[in-house]
């Protein structure tokens, strides 16, 4: 009985201190927020809301937060009027906004571009002065360039086509200054400049105009649809070198490796 007794004499202390202290904090103007598991802090409420929580600016310049679950009871002092909550903004549904493709920063740098692809299909020689004849074509060109823009290029391609029938071997070697646009998955490009021919045996025509054509799907990545990066092109290729009387036409599937 004499150790219950002693025990509960404390406990009747502690919570007369702890009533002292409410009382002293409140008299002296501080707000005092009381704690469902019997503790307390002392100072100043800036915020408070029974359904989400208190925060209390303390003595020492600091600040606490309690969750509503956490309080028991908020007493406020006579200098310390608290604020009410600030009502809830209305919420809105964010717009989405079209981005243009550009660097991580957000704005566009000019960048290298480049490329290889191969060719494969038809190669047909006619005209006025030329008896017309068909052979399978075969191509590889590479282009190196910039990025001027979000969906736009300039590049220096040159290329190899080779005609193939039962007579001696075609080629034309062309050097060829271009551009190109491509956005999402399309890409679309244009090309012209020099084409000379040459005939295995026979020997080279210089000096020859030639212009090229390519269009198709450039398959990306998710990382690169937006913008940059590398691509796998399938798509169609046409090109055309003009000869004295007549002229070369290139038809066929292009498949090649982009660099946007």
């Amino acid at each position: 009985m004499g150790q219950v007794g002693g025990s509960w004499g404390r406990c009747m202390g502690a919570g007369a201190s702890l009533a002292v202290l409410f009382a002293a904090g409140t008299a002296r103007g501080e707000d005092v927020v009381v704690l469902k598991n019997g503790g307390f802090s002392r100072g100043r409420i800036i915020d408070h809301d029974p359904q989400t929580g208190t925060t209390i600016a303390l003595p020492d310049g600091t600040s606490k937060r309690f969750d509503a679950a956490e309080v028991e009871s908020v007493k406020r002092g006579e200098d310390a009027p608290v604020a009410e909550p600030a009502p809830e903004a209305p919420r809105t549904t964010p717009v989405q906004e079209s981005v243009q493709p550009s660097d991580g920063d957000g704005v566009f740098r000019p960048r290298v571009r480049g490329g290889v692809s191969v060719l494969g299909g038809t190669m047909i020689v006619g005209g006025s002065g030329i008896s017309t004849a068909v052979a399978a074509a075969l191509g590889v060109s590479g282009r190196i360039g910039v990025k001027v823009a979000p969906e736009v290029s300039l590049f220096y391609e040159p290329s190899l086509v080779m005609g193939i029938d039962s007579g001696d071997p075609v080629f034309l070697s062309w050097q060829q200054v271009g551009a190109d646009w491509s956005a999402n998955h399309v890409l679309l490009a244009g090309s012209a400049g020099l084409a000379p021919l040459c005939v295995v045996r026979v020997g080279c025509a210089g000096n020859i105009f030639g212009a090229a054509l390519r269009g198709g799907y450039l398959a990306r990545s998710k990382a690169a649809a937006g913008g940059g990066g590398e691509a796998v092109f399938v798509g169609g290729e046409a090109r055309t070198a003009i000869l004295p009387g007549g002229a070369v036409w290139t038809f066929g599937l292009a498949v090649g490796w982009e660099y946007l």
